[in-house]
C-alpha cells in the first residue's frame, strides 16, 4: 500500500528541497501545508496526487480533513530567526500540539518532527526558539504516535537563512564574533538532510528515536566564518571578539520595545556559546553515503544562480510543446517536474548567445517553427541550446514509465507502407531543412558579423 504524506512548511527552505527529492509516483497523496503559495509550491501543482493547503499550523479546521487520508506527517513548519517569545511558542510549540492532536484523531501512523540542534544546547536562557523546540519535542514524545525527531545542525544550501546571516558577518571588513569563537559547529548540506528525512520515511524508521544530523566536519565558529570570508571576500581575515554577557543584557532591555529594529535577539547569541554538533549520524553513517564537506557545500551554495528568461509556467509550456512534437502526446506531471528540475541544474544560459535565444524563442512560438528550428540545428548547428533541450526532453521521456513506449514505437504495417511513411518523413524533413536554411542562416550571419564588429571597436 502506498503511503500518503502530510508535509507542513512545504514552501520553506527545507520543505522545498524535500519536495524536489520526493518521487511522487511512490506516494498515493502528498498534502503540502503552507501559509502562502509560492513558486516552489506551483512547481509541483501539476501532480494529480499533490494538494496545496493554504493555512497556518494553528488553523486545523482548514487541514484536518486531509490528515484523515495521511499515513505519515513530516512536520517542518516553524518560525525561526527573529521573533517575539509569544510567536515562537504559538507556532513551534502550540502549533505542534494542535497538529499532533488532530493527527492522533485522524489515525496518522507515523510522525517525523524536524527540530533543531538548539534543543540540545546547555544554556537556552532568553533563547525562546530553542525553548519552543524543546517543548515541542516533549509533546511529540507524549503523543502516542510512533515518531522520529531529527535535530539538524546548521543547514547550508542555496537560500539557507542561517547561511545568509553568516554571509553578512563574513562580508564585513572587520568581522564581529561574539565570544571567543572557539564554539564548535558541524554544518550539514541541505541535500544530505533531506536524504536523511526521506530515508526515515521510506524505511519506516519510527522507533521513538531522536537523531542529531550534522555534516562530516566539525570546526570552530571562527574557522567557519574564516572559510566563508575566503569565498566571498578574500584577502586578510580580520575579526574582533565581542563579550557576550553585556551585549545580551543590552539586547534583552531593547527587545521589550524595539524588537523589530534589532538585527538579532539576545537569545540568538546562544549559537555563539553552545556547541552545535551531532557527533554521530545514524542517518548518514551508512555504506555508500558520502555527505558533503564544508568546502563542497559552500561551493554549491554560493555558486551564482543561472539567469533564465523562462519562468516555471514557461518551462511547463515548453515541455508540453516539445513532448507533443517528439511523441505526439501531453507530458504527465512527472515529466514536467524532471524537465523543470533539469533546467535548475543544467546551466544552458551560460553559453547561450543571441542566435541561440532567437532559435529557442522561435521554437516556442509554434510547432511549425519548432520543426524548422529542429531541422536547422540537426544539420547546421548541432551544439545549439535548442538541440540540447530537445535531447534532454527525449532522455526524460525515454526513462519515464508512462512515455518510454511512445519513444520506442516504430512504424507498423506492411513493408511497403513503412517504406512510404519513411519516404514521406524524409521529404518533409528536407522541405523543412530548406525553409529553415533560408530563414535562419541570414540571421545567424548578421549576428556573427555584429559580434565581430564589436570586437574590432
Amino acid at each position: 500500500m502506498k503511503k500518503s504524506l502530510f508535509i507542513t512548511g512545504a514552501g520553506g527552505f527545507i520543505g522545498s528541497k524535500l519536495l524536489e527529492k520526493i518521487d511522487f509516483e511512490h506516494y498515493e497523496n502528498i498534502y503540502c501545508l503552507g501559509r502562502r503559495e509560492n513558486d516552489v509550491i506551483r512547481k509541483f501543482s501539476g501532480y494529480s496526487n499533490c494538494t496545496f493547503i493554504q493555512a497556518d499550523i494553528s488553523e486545523a479546521e482548514k487541514y484536518r480533513e486531509y490528515l484523515k487520508s495521511a499515513t505519515t506527517v513530516v512536520h517542518l513548519a516553524a518560525i525561526t530567526g527573529k521573533a517575539s517569545r509569544d510567536e515562537y511558542f504559538r507556532i513551534n510549540s502550540e502549533g505542534t500540539e494542535i497538529l499532533l492532536s488532530h493527527s492522533a484523531d485522524s489515525g496518522v501512523r507515523d510522525f517525523i518532527f524536524i527540530s533543531s540542534i538548539a534543543a540540545n544546547f546547555v544554556n537556552v536562557g532568553a533563547y525562546y526558539y530553542a525553548q519552543s523546540k524543546i517543548e515541542a519535542e516533549q509533546l511529540v514524545k507524549r503523543s502516542g504516535i510512533p515518531f522520529t525527531i531529527i535535530r539538524p545542525t546548521i543547514v547550508i544550501g542555496r537560500n539557507s537563512p542561517i547561511l545568509d546571516s553568516f554571509l553578512k558577518l563574513a562580508k564585513a571588513p572587520v568581522v564581529p564574533i561574539f565570544g571567543n569563537g572557539m564554539t564548535r559547529i558541524q554544518p550539514v548540506y541541505i541535500d544530505d538532510l533531506t536524504d536523511c528525512i526521506l530515508r526515515v520515511v521510506e524505511n519506516d524508521e519510527f522507533r521513538g528515536q531522536t537523531i542529531a544530523v550534522g555534516g562530516p566536519e566539525i570546526v570552530s565558529l571562527e574557522e567557519f566564518i574564516r572559510i566563508l570570508h575566503g569565498h566571498v571576500r578574500g584577502g586578510k581575515f580580520s575579526a574582533v571578539h565581542l563579550p557576550v554577557s553585556p551585549i545580551k543584557k543590552v539586547l534583552l532591555n531593547l527587545e521589550k520595545k524595539y524588537l523589530d529594529y534589532l538585527p538579532f535577539t539576545a537569545g540568538q547569541l546562544a549559537s555563539f556559546t553552545n556547541e552545535g554538533i551531532a557527533v554521530r549520524n545514524p542517518c548518514l553513517d551508512r555504506d555508500g553515503v558520502k555527505p558533503k564537506s564544508i568546502e563542497e557545500m559552500l561551493k554549491l551554495s554560493l555558486m551564482p544562480a543561472e539567469p533564465s528568461s523562462l519562468s516555471v509556467e514557461d518551462l511547463k509550456k515548453e515541455c508540453s510543446l516539445f513532448t507533443n512534437y517528439l511523441i505526439g502526446r501531453e507530458p504527465d506531471a512527472y515529466v514536467q517536474k524532471k524537465y523543470i528540475q533539469a533546467h535548475e541544474v543544467m546551466r544552458y544560459q551560460r553559453d547561450a548567445g543571441l542566435f541561440d535565444a532567437l532559435l529557442v524563442k522561435a521554437a516556442n512560438s509554434h510547432v511549425f517553427m519548432l520543426k524548422l528550428a529542429d531541422s536547422y540545428t540537426s544539420i547546421f548547428y548541432k551544439n545549439a541550446v535548442l538541440r540540447k533541450k530537445l535531447l534532454l526532453m527525449l532522455a526524460i521521456i525515454e526513462c519515464c514509465k508512462s512515455t518510454y513506449r511512445d519513444v520506442d514505437r516504430g512504424n507498423e504495417g506492411p513493408v511497403s507502407i513503412m517504406f512510404a511513411q519513411l519516404a514521406q518523413k524524409a521529404f518533409f524533413f528536407f522541405v523543412a531543412l530548406a525553409g529553415a536554411f533560408v530563414l535562419f542562416s541570414p540571421l545567424r550571419l548578421i549576428i556573427a558579423r555584429s559580434k565581430d564588429a564589436k570586437k574590432t571597436d
